[in-house]
């Protein structure tokens, strides 16, 4: 999408990811960092070196997650799939990022009993966040109404046979954005690119969502940070902090990607059952899991869901939540599962 990810607001790494080549700590001349800009949004990565310079692979694999995935790139295989209600290609290297994207999707979809949904796009669109731009006033009823319509993974026809891949939309008009699943998805790309040249220790951001693999320069397990969820709080300011080494983290909040409409909030988040912004309490979402693509989309499917439905689908998907829930007059409260492990302060 081209904006700033929110999740980059939330999750930060923290100090102890010093910049490299520092002469005073043994070791850490070892250490380089890789940054640029992807997604709408930007990368870091920081690895122990193997000799060579890993920048303008990582740059390429990006590049080729974008013209795949990117609604903000007019010839993207889902541009051309949005644009004509169909995709029909031979499987080359793009079309192997779609394909692992919307088998994914599919399959959190189905687990989420929807709350997680790609085809949401057009309500995504209507509502002022999408790639079409800030619409001047909510939509109406009406046109939310048309728009649910058009919502549902199951309304799509996706296979592949052989060599070629084939996607059609099943009502004119369905659309995908994968916003919600693709820079955790790029994260797994880089990562599993930095493992093929046998980088053992490393950590790879994109926009807020993180994969790690071994030590950090201190030798000591890579340290991240949870913003507080408050609009009026700084990222760098902290409402937890969490080791990881061999997982991934994605995060997504409710508090900071909204416009207002005679002094109402209007919220990021889309219902896909609803058409609705969600108006539950949760403000932010951290799940912990193997891979960075379902932690992302698990994430998202959580702010849908509220905090009990979420905990039970984090639990069937073997992964770890941390869910911070407005409450009320009394503040803010926790609701976590297999999360404790991770954290530093509990």
């Amino acid at each position: 999408m081209n904006k700033i990810a929110l999740t980059a607001c939330l999750i930060w790494v923290l100090a102890m990811m010093i910049s490299s080549c520092a002469p005073d700590k043994a070791g850490q001349q070892n250490y380089i960092q890789y940054t640029g800009k992807t997604m709408g949004t930007t990368y870091s990565v920081k690895l122990k070196s193997v000799g060579e310079d890993l920048q303008p692979g990582i740059n390429k694999a990006l590049e080729d997650v974008n013209m795949a995935l990117s609604t903000y790139i007019p010839e993207s295989l889902i541009s051309r799939y949005n644009q004509s209600g169909r995709l029909d290609i031979k499987i080359d290297a793009l079309a192997k990022h779609f394909d692992k994207n919307m088998n994914a999707s599919l399959e959190i979809y189905e687990g989420s009993q929807g709350a997680f949904d790609p085809t949401v796009g057009p309500l995504i669109n209507a509502w002022g966040f999408g790639w079409e731009g800030r619409q001047p006033m909510p939509p109406s009823k009406e046109v939310v109404d048309s728009l649910l319509n058009l919502v549902g993974m199951s309304g799509l026809i996706y296979h592949t046979t052989g060599d070629s891949l084939h996607l059609k939309a099943a009502k004119p008009g369905m659309q995908l954005d994968f916003s919600a699943i693709a820079k955790g998805y790029g994260v797994d790309v880089v990562a599993e690119l930095l493992e093929g040249q046998g980088v053992g220790d490393y950590f790879v951001e994109i926009g807020g969502e993180v994969r790690t693999k071994g030590m950090n320069p201190l030798g000591q397990e890579w340290i991240v940070g949870v913003s507080t969820p408050d609009e009026k709080s700084p990222p760098t300011a902290f409402y937890t902090k969490v080791t990881l080494s061999g997982q991934s983290m994605a995060t997504s909040g409710n508090y900071r990607n909204y416009y207002l409409v005679e002094g109402q909030k209007v919220w990021h988040t889309i219902d896909p059952l609803t058409g609705y912004p969600e108006q539950n309490p949760m403000l932010s979402a951290s799940i912990v899991h193997d891979n960075c693509m379902e932690a992302d989309a698990i994430a998202t499917a959580c702010l849908v869901m509220g905090a009990e439905k979420c905990i039970e689908f984090v639990k069937s998907k073997d992964a770890a939540a941390y869910l911070i829930v407005n409450d009320g007059e009394d503040g803010m409260r926790v609701v976590k599962t297999g999360f404790d492990k991770y954290l530093i302060n509990q």
